[in-house]
């Protein structure tokens, strides 16, 4: 059976929900899901804490994507919460940052090449 996720106001009840921004990094970084929940749009939004700077970032991933990042990467949809990911993120043209491509790890202190190899590659 699937996690059951919550709407946007359940989860602004939560506590620090506040400290999650929308000011990801550009590029390559290493994060764990913390969070996830349904948007006013068709949106799925993603509360993630970036591993090396322990800052706390919101990204978007949408229905009209089956829930995915724009390029490459697993249906979040049915992402575990807890889960690590190498993500790459680049700025939208409204500025916000935009979700690339995601690569669940297993292990979030060693990472095969491979991956660091999609994330390089996978662009638009």
């Amino acid at each position: 059976m699937a996690e059951r996720i919550p709407d946007l106001a359940e989860i602004r009840c939560l506590p620090n929900i506040e400290d999650y921004g929308i000011d990801a990094p550009n590029g390559r970084w290493t994060g764990q899901l913390q969070w996830r929940a349904w948007g006013r749009s068709t949106n799925l939004f993603l509360y993630f804490e970036d591993l090396e700077t322990g800052k706390k970032h919101r990204l978007s991933v949408f229905h009209r994507h089956q829930y995915r990042p724009y390029v490459a990467g697993p249906n979040f949809k049915f992402a575990k919460q807890g889960g690590f990911y190498l993500l790459r993120t680049e700025p939208s043209r409204n500025g916000l940052p935009k979700l690339m491509t995601a690569v669940a790890i297993s292990c979030p202190s060693r990472f095969p090449s491979l991956f660091i190899d999609f994330l390089h590659s996978a662009s638009p």
